[in-house]
């Protein structure tokens, strides 16, 4: 060793706890003994006589080095408490920081998932709720399925007519087929059972149609089998002109008293003004315990929600209807007109009803499906009674309740092409026949802002992985050193104002560049949804994330190698681009696609044509791969390099994994904190946005669509039905 080299040891002995700033001490008593050398050197003195008198010059290296122990003690102490603290908590922090990210787009409010079956009772906003609200959201935690929980909720409230349609809903839809598997004989107490279900629920609810009209269906299904008739059918025109042949239908009767007394209940059920199954009720009700949506997972699952509530059983109408037209023809045939009639004229009106009283489309569509099977069978009816004239009125009016139907399908929407491009995911796969506006601009923001937390996810997860290899790889250095002998790397502070440039090269101003491009170059192709921009945006956001790790990998290497440099550790040449030809042509080769690709969507060249949203976001991933790809290759290219480096090296290599760690945690966390809380208050500020008509609501779906028309057709049809014979009132 270097006389010199042994009498800086010596006099920085004591600060070998912190072997950063003994280093750099040493290096900087080393630059004055170069020094004074050299001006030794300069006054005629030898080589080594001259090293020795600077040597010297220094004073006691005993007394130097309590010296330079006195004055650094407190710096050590801030130092190792600093370093200590960078060891145990910056990876921590940033994986706490991805987390709460990635919560954050979860829904922190509610974190049961995106489907009202699944457990939320353990969240943490659920336990706070009063115990009354909770039963209502979820019944009786120790029931074991759906019917059950709504059982326990009408039974602890049984003179609920809400909480007791909704049980009765969920037990119909639930085990309705199973009638038409049970004997004869189990038939009949199945039916029983059922039958007193509807009469508790009359009693509980003794103004609302529903039970009776469901008592009736229950009756005409047990009463005998209806089947097409193979030689009678009518024609109905679609709306595309096309010409369909729908069946007549027969009515096997079996049991008439269950039939006669399902005509009767029908009659009652008709005679009632309200009709509802509560099952909407009962969701309104739940949905104004749940606490206001604040972010886009929040919104989904109230929407999701609002789809599951149960509609009564349209297709048990149906088959009742099917039932009384079949059985109208039956007796029309023996000449019994009043009561053919009648039968027919209890199906118009059932439609009538549904029609009129309905809360969606779907009601709606079965409300017309009756009508016409009505109208059809009733055509039949005046040709059994040998009343042509009656069948062609009968006729007429069922080709103008068609039209009108065929009008609402074909009617001209607002929701055209332009307005599929900026409605969002969301909006474009909900709103087909919407036919007045909607503002789409709140649904369509929280899409892009949770969008953008994704690539924001994906950065931080690359950052998170990068740091936490290098802790991995420098454990396992830890544990071969001795075998090696080469000694540990170190944990460098590069210094407060290397820190400030990586921020500022490498997170500012690429994030900063993205937002001006963003959200001032391109602003106005914010007025699309992703369902058109999908690709354009993973390429935006792809580039961004592209251009933050290699120049945060590149600013944290000059950086450190900048620092290595400053205490005299060895340290490789600096790169240059020529240095590395075919990582930089690579790289033109990476980065180029993605940036033609964006100017020439902004000018026009690569906007979509397909509505298939593939086919939208194809161009983007691919481009984000090629990124993914290169950035991949690089890092394989550089570790490379360094490893073959000569051994003396092999120790900046410690240093440079060791000294990246805290780098790479802190961008993590200074990104995920600064961009997170941007982006979740934008989406947040989005989703309190959907109010009015940035909403929708299976309610309105029927007036904002262009099945309104259709809707008050059926209530002109269902006030006109007041002024008929008792008998179908």
């Amino acid at each position: 060793m270097d006389p010199c080299d042994k009498l800086l040891n010596r006099i920085t002995a004591k600060l070998e706890v912190d072997r950063e700033l003994q280093m750099e001490v040493a290096s900087e008593l080393r630059c004055h003994i170069a020094d004074k050398a050299s001006e030794l050197r300069a006054s005629g003195l030898g080589e080594v006589e001259a090293l020795d008198q600077a040597c010297n010059a220094l004073g006691e290296p005993d007394d130097l080095a309590e010296q330079l122990w006195q004055a650094n003690r407190i710096r050590i102490g801030i130092r190792g408490t600093l370093r200590w603290a960078a060891r145990v908590a910056l990876i921590p922090a940033a994986i706490v920081v991805v987390f709460a990210i990635a919560s954050g787009m979860a829904g922190e409010n509610w974190t049961y998932g995106l489907f009202p079956t699944s457990d939320f009772t353990g969240t943490s906003t659920f336990k706070l709720l009063p115990e009354e609200q909770r039963y209502i959201l979820v019944g009786d935690p120790g029931a074991t399925d759906d019917v059950a929980k709504a059982k326990s909720i009408s039974d602890r409230w049984p003179d609920d007519p809400v909480y007791y349609g909704h049980y009765a809903t969920w037990k119909a839809n639930s085990q309705w087929n199973s009638l038409r598997r049970l004997s004869p004989q189990s038939e009949e107490a199945e039916m029983k059972s059922w039958l007193d279900l509807y009469e508790r629920g009359r009693q509980v609810d003794p103004e609302n149609a529903f039970y009776d009209i469901a008592t009736a269906a229950l009756l005409a299904q047990c009463a005998g089998k209806v089947s097409e008739d193979q030689e009678r059918a009518y024609v109905q025109v679609d709306s595309q002109g096309r010409e369909k042949s729908k069946p007549i239908y027969r009515f096997n009767l079996a049991r008439p008293e269950r039939f006669e007394l399902a005509v009767e209940s029908l009659r009652e059920g008709l005679a009632k003004e309200e009709f509802s199954c509560r099952s909407a009720e009962m969701l309104d009700l739940r949905l104004s315990i749940l606490p206001e949506a604040e972010r886009f997972s929040d919104f989904l699952r109230r929407l999701q929600w609002r789809w599951s509530f149960l509609l009564p059983g349209l297709n048990q109408y149906r088959n009742l209807a099917k039932a009384l037209c079949a059985r109208s023809v039956a007796l029309a045939e023996r000449g019994e007109q009043d009561e053919a009639l009648m039968l027919v004229d209890q199906a118009k009106s059932l439609a009538s009803k549904i029609g009129a009283r309905g809360s969606t489309l779907i009601e709606l569509l079965v409300a017309q499906a009756i009508q016409t099977l009505a109208l059809a069978h009733e055509r039949h009816v005046w040709v059994e009674l040998g009343m042509p004239e009656q069948a062609e009125g009968a006729l007429r009016e069922f080709d103008r309740q068609n039209e009108a139907f065929n009008n609402a399908r074909n009617a001209p929407r607002w929701f055209d092409q332009e307005q599929q491009r900026q409605a969002g995911l969301l909006w474009a796969n909900l709103l087909p026949h919407f036919s007045e506006p909607m503002d789409f601009e709140p649904m369509r923001s929280a899409e892009k802002a949770l969008f953008q937390q994704l690539g924001l996810l994906v950065l931080l997860g690359f950052l998170v992985a990068a740091a936490l290899l290098n802790v991995a790889v420098v454990g396992y250095d830890l544990i071969r050193r001795d075998r090696r002998r080469v000694g540990a790397g170190l944990l460098l502070f590069v210094g407060w104002r290397r820190i400030g440039m990586i921020c500022l090269f490498a997170i500012v101003l690429p994030l900063a560049a993205y937002v001006v491009y963003s959200y001032g170059l391109t602003r106005s192709d914010h007025q699309y949804g992703l369902n058109y921009t999908a690709g354009k945006v993973l390429s935006e956001v792809g580039l961004t994330v592209a251009a933050v790790l290699v120049l945060l990998r590149a600013t944290g290497y000059a950086a450190v190698r900048a620092r290595a440099a400053e205490i005299s550790l060895a340290v490789p040449a600096p790169i240059r681009l020529r240095n590395r030809p075919f990582i930089a042509v690579l790289g033109v080769l990476s980065f180029a696609p993605s940036i033609v690709y964006l100017i020439g969507w902004r000018i026009g060249y690569f906007r979509p044509t397909a509505r298939n949203f593939a086919d939208v976001v194809l161009p983007g991933l691919a481009l984000s791969g090629a990124l993914l790809a290169f950035l991949l290759i690089w890092r394989v290219r550089e570790a490379n390099a360094l490893r073959d480096a000569c051994n003396e090296l092999i120790r900046f290599r410690r240093t440079l994994r060791r000294s990246m760690v805290p780098i790479l945690a802190a961008a993590v966390i200074l990104v995920g904190a600064v961009c997170g809380w941007s982006l979740a208050n934008m989406e947040k500020s989005a989703i309190s946005r959907v109010r009015g008509q940035a909403a929708w609501d299976w309610r309105d779906e029927m007036e904002r669509s262009t099945f309104g028309p259709l809707k008050e057709r059926f209530v002109r049809m269902e006030q006109a039905r007041k002024t008929l014979p008792s008998h179908v009132q």
